[in-house]
């Protein structure tokens, strides 16, 4: 499905980040639902999806709990 690399920055960019760190990428169409699921509230104080001019949404900005 094209989420290898998603779901491995989502596991590994906590031990790159500072508390309260951001993590930003884009994604593909469509895979905004299956991205949401790989942040974990225990690690993850929030996330959203920015949408493009087409109203797609193609960024996720999470922000590391700290």
């Amino acid at each position: 499905g094209g989420l290898d690399i998603v779901r491995r920055l989502i596991n590994e960019s906590p031990t790159h980040l500072v508390a309260g760190g951001s993590l930003m990428m884009e994604i593909g169409i469509g895979q905004s639902e299956d991205v949401a699921a790989m942040f974990d509230p225990l690690i993850w104080h929030s996330h959203c999806f920015l949408r493009d001019l087409q109203n797609i949404p193609r960024t996720v900005l999470a922000k590391l709990r700290g």
